[in-house]
C-alpha cells in the first residue's frame, strides 16, 4: 500500500486470505466445494469477497482453527516453519536465540520450539513482552534494554552459546547475535 512493492494499476490488493471454496476447476483434485482454505502467496487479490485462486497455493484449514486466527498466522507460520525446519533443523534440548520473541513470528516460534523440546532464549524490550513470551513457551527471556544479551546467554548455556540464532532485527543486534553463537 505504500509503494514498496509496485503493482500494475488497477489491482485488488492483499496477499493473505481465508475462505470457503465455492467453485472448482475441472482439473482440481486436492480440494472440494465447501472446504475452508487459506493462502499467503501471490497473486494479489485477497481484499475481495470472491476470487479465482490457484489450488496449488492453498492449504486446508482445520475445523478447530477459526478464520481470523488462520488468516493472521499463515504467513507467520510459514516463516517459522522454514526457519526451524529448513534453515536449520532445530532439535530437542538445543538452545536457540530468537530476537523479538513477543512479536507475531516470535510467539509462534515460542510455541513451536516448546513442542520440539528446544530451549528458547528470547529477547524482548519490556517486562510486559517478557510475560507474553514466557506464556507462549519461551524458556528464558532477556530484556535487551536492561541486560547484556550475549553475556546472559553465556550464563544460561554455561558458556556454550546457542546452536542457532534468529535475528530479524539486523544492524542493532548483529554483533550480539554473533557473540551468542
Amino acid at each position: 500500500r505504500d509503494g514498496t512493492y509496485p503493482v500494475n494499476l488497477p489491482c485488488v490488493l492483499g496477499i493473505e486470505g481465508v475462505g470457503k471454496i465455492v467453485a472448482i476447476g475441472d482439473k482440481v483434485r486436492e480440494c472440494s466445494l465447501g472446504d475452508r482454505v487459506g493462502y499467503a502467496a501471490a497473486p494479489l487479490g485477497a481484499y475481495s469477497e470472491i476470487r479465482d485462486y490457484p489450488a496449488r497455493n492453498i492449504v486446508k484449514i482445520p475445523d478447530h482453527i477459526n478464520d481470523l486466527v488462520a488468516a493472521s498466522i499463515l504467513l507467520k507460520g510459514m516463516t517459522v516453519e522454514y526457519l526451524l525446519n529448513r534453515t536449520y533443523l532445530v532439535k530437542k534440548d538445543e538452545f536457540v536465540l530468537f530476537h523479538a520473541a513477543a512479536g507475531g513470528v516470535g510467539l509462534l516460534a515460542c510455541q513451536w520450539l516448546k513442542a520440539v523440546g528446544a530451549k528458547m532464549i528470547g529477547t524482548v524490550g519490556s517486562e510486559e513482552k517478557s510475560v507474553v513470551a514466557k506464556r507462549a513457551g519461551c524458556n528464558h527471556v532477556i530484556n535487551y534494554k536492561k541486560e547484556n544479551v550475549s553475556k546472559k546467554i553465556m550464563e544460561i548455556t554455561n558458556g556454550r552459546g546457542v546452536s542457532v540464532a534468529y535475528d530479524g532485527v539486523g544492524k542493532d543486534t548483529f554483533q550480539t547475535t554473533v557473540d551468542s553463537l
